[in-house]
This record gives C-alpha cells, sequence and structure tokens, in this order.
C-alpha cells in the first residue's frame, strides 16, 4: 500500500529551485534512503512529506490514516531539540502523546515506557535528564519519542550523523525493526551511504534534476549512475 506518493513536487524559493519534478513513492512497511550532496534539498523534501511546507508545484498525496494527528513524525539529526532539558526523558516522551493523542497522564506514561524500551533505554537512563545521556542514547529518546503516537509513516533528517559507528548500526537496527513490526514507513535522509545495502529497502539520489537515480538497497553497491558513484564517494 502506499502511504505518499509524491507527483512532480518542486519548490522554489525566490528565484532558486530546491527542488525540481520529484516523483517517487512511499509504501508501508518500507525503509527508504535519500541520498544526496549537501544543499540539494533533502531537508526540503522532509518538510514537503510531512506537510509542513507546500510545493511549489507538483502534488502530494497521503494515505487517508495519515491526516490523523501524530501518524507522521520526525526525528531531527540532534535529538537535544526533540526533548526538554528541564525534564526527564521518559517524561518528554510521555508529553508527546499526550499532545498530540489527548491520552490521559498515566496511559501516556505508559505507552511512554514501552516505547523507550523497544528502542533499548533502560527505564534507569529514561528517568533521568537528556543532559545526562550520551548523544547515542538521547537519540533513541528522540526515537522513542517519535513512536510514543504509534506514526505510520517517520521521517528522519541525518539521524544518526552525531553516532559513531556501532551507535548508527544500533539506531538503524532499531528503524528497521519498527517498520517490520508496525507495518511503519521511514523515510532517512542519510549523509554516508554505507548502511545502505544492509538497512534500506530502496534507496533515491536527489539531483537539480529532481530524482536521478532509485532502486532497491541490497541493489546499491552495483548502481552505477554517476550520481550515485558519486555519493559513495567514486570518481
Amino acid at each position: 500500500m502506499s502511504l505518499l506518493v509524491l507527483d512532480g513536487v518542486s519548490v522554489v524559493f525566490g528565484a532558486r529551485h530546491v527542488l525540481s519534478g520529484v516523483s517517487f513513492r512511499v509504501e508501508a512497511g518500507e525503509v527508504l534512503v535519500v541520498l544526496g550532496p549537501s544543499g540539494i534539498g533533502k531537508t526540503t523534501l522532509l518538510r514537503v512529506m510531512e506537510g509542513s511546507l507546500a510545493p511549489s508545484t507538483g502534488a502530494v498525496h497521503r494515505e487517508s490514516m495519515l491526516a490523523a494527528s501524530g501518524r507522521i513524525r520526525r526525528v531531527w539529526q540532534d535529538a537535544r531539540g526533540a526533548l526538554n532539558p528541564l525534564r526527564p526523558v521518559v517524561e518528554s516522551v510521555a508529553a508527546a502523546r499526550q499532545h498530540l493523542l489527548g491520552d490521559a497522564p498515566e496511559l501516556a506514561r505508559g505507552v511512554a515506557e514501552r516505547r523507550l524500551q523497544d528502542v533499548g533505554l533502560a527505564l534507569t537512563s529514561a528517568l533521568t535528564l537528556p543532559g545526562a545521556l550520551s548523544a547515542g542514547q538521547r537519540q533513541r529518546a528522540a526515537l522513542a519519542r517519535a513512536l510514543v503516537t504509534d506514526p505510520m509513516l517517520l521521517l528522519a533528517d541525518e539521524p544518526t550523523a552525531a553516532l559513531d559507528p556501532s551507535a548508527q548500526r544500533d539506531m538503524l537496527a532499531i528503524v528497521r525493526a519498527e517498520c517490520g513490526r508496525r507495518g511503519m514507513a521511514a523515510v532517512l535522509v542519510l549523509h554516508d551511504p554505507g548502511p545502505v545495502p544492509a538497512f534500506a529497502d530502496r534507496y533515491l539520489v536527489l539531483g537539480e534534476a529532481g530524482v536521478l537515480s532509485a532502486g532497491r538497497g541490497r541493489a546499491f553497491p552495483q548502481d552505477k549512475h554517476p550520481a550515485t558513484r558519486a555519493v559513495r564517494g567514486e570518481a
């Protein structure tokens, strides 16, 4: 089932074309990785997908279930922006469910604790302030905060950029597992293309002319398109 379809989407800021004619689908349960050089519009693309930015031309078609509050959630590169520095982590996670779904505090707290457990963050860590956690633990907490509303579409903007290689693999493995378990789709903007074959169902490479290359994640190392070779760092 297609959760979201972009059809010829372009975004223009003044005289600058940030996205040009972008078309693709996001299917339920899949992990889609978006690659491309810095400044090509990857973050803008996520904003269009979540609905916070309207395209200048083209159309975005969303499955009706995505219209409900909390069904599209986003994870940022810097998790500190998603967590209240003055509240224990579990309270920040629970507050997202209370705010978006209107749950009673006790119910929201229980769901928050389960989601924190799902992402591998011990309750002892969840009871501390975000500043007491490592970068990897904070990113897990931010992921739990996104998952606490049981979304159908997760959008993540370079969620592993600040993590060491081991923490990067752990984070991507959690996202992969949650998609398989929930039927949730995840669209990940990544700077490092290394994890694509192991973790992505599909990938696409953005360029100034839109989507330049796309394919199955496992086929990524054999893609000979110049844009794909460029993001792999090949001459």
